[in-house]
């Protein structure tokens, strides 16, 4: 055994000699052949490709909802308005600065809620991952927690916190919580056993096995939690301040709608949809630079 021990070592250390004695040439060359022999991204891979396609799908619902909009039964009259109208009160919001107002409100809320939720769910999670007492006891309490419907909770959280930016955050935070914690979980699980072996037998400490290995693989699953943890907490956010607010995207559709300003609570859903694929694509982009060797 001490044998074998002696033999694994001097391997280890030729082959670090090896790598340190490669010049900064020889590195860079091998480095350029790397990346040479690295597939060629399709059209639909690259940036440009991701845009253009992403944006066929809204033309093709505009182009949907002006047909309807002329077709359209008499009964919903007031209540689906046309695209042109809806465009121009998106644009007379925009001018008057009432969206941009009242957008900001409710993406501090958001961001806010988000960043409470992740440092909770991010700890939670990686104790959770590491030890496995801790995931046989809090599992129970995990799931029950899960089935509560969280937004039959936002009227409590107003009479706790009141009406203002403390009870949304409140919420975001609650519906944020789980899928974090559940991606980071995930995560941490998705090592394997002969991948820490072989860490520890090159004598890495405890600290760079995690950092080293159990935060790279977690990271696809914790982005993908993070990702539906973002949408939940701009939904909970906006109802929220639609039960009880006195400002934001969500009061500012409860005042249009109480006064049958159907394009103009149209234009604010269209920004809602804008804020969401927004929140998508900076998650997207974030995992591409943090986790890039998932794409090799």
């Amino acid at each position: 055994m001490t044998d074998t021990r002696s033999e694994h070592n001097a391997l280890a250390g030729q082959g670090d000699a090896s790598v340190n004695s490669l010049s900064h040439d020889e590195a860079g060359t091998v480095a350029a052949l790397l990346e040479a022999e690295r597939p060629k991204a399709r059209f639909h891979e690259t940036t440009v490709g991701i845009l253009m396609l992403g944006i066929v799908p809204f033309l093709a619902a505009a182009g949907l909802w002006e047909i309807f909009s002329i077709f359209r039964p008499a009964a919903l009259k007031f209540a689906v308005p046309e695209l042109l109208p809806t465009l121009r009160a998106l644009w007379a919001d925009l001018s008057s600065d009432v969206l941009i107002s009242n957008t900001w409100i409710t993406m501090q809320e958001t961001f806010i809620g988000i960043g409470i939720a992740a440092v909770a769910g991010v700890l939670l999670g990686v104790a959770i991952g590491l030890v496995r007492v801790l995931d046989v006891m809090l599992y129970p309490l995990n799931v029950a927690l899960q089935a509560i419907p969280k937004l039959a909770l936002a009227p409590l959280f107003i009479i706790i916190f009141g009406f203002g930016m403390g009870s949304k955050i409140a919420v975001g935070a609650m519906m944020a919580f789980f899928p974090i914690l559940v991606g980071v979980i995930q995560g941490m699980r998705t090592v394997r056993l002969d991948e820490i072996d072989l860490l520890l037998s090159l004598r890495a400490s405890r600290w760079q096995t995690f950092w080293k290995l159990r935060v790279p693989r977690a990271m696809p699953a914790a982005f993908g939690g993070f990702e539906i943890a973002a949408i939940f907490t701009l939904t909970a956010t906006v109802v929220t301040e639609f039960l009880g607010g006195t400002g934001g995207l969500g009061y500012l559709i409860l005042v249009r709608t109480s006064w049958l300003q159907v394009p103009e609570t149209f234009s604010v859903l269209i920004a809602l949809g804008v804020i969401g694929v927004s929140m998508s694509l900076l998650l997207h982009f974030l995992q591409s630079r943090l986790s890039n060797w998932t794409e090799l």
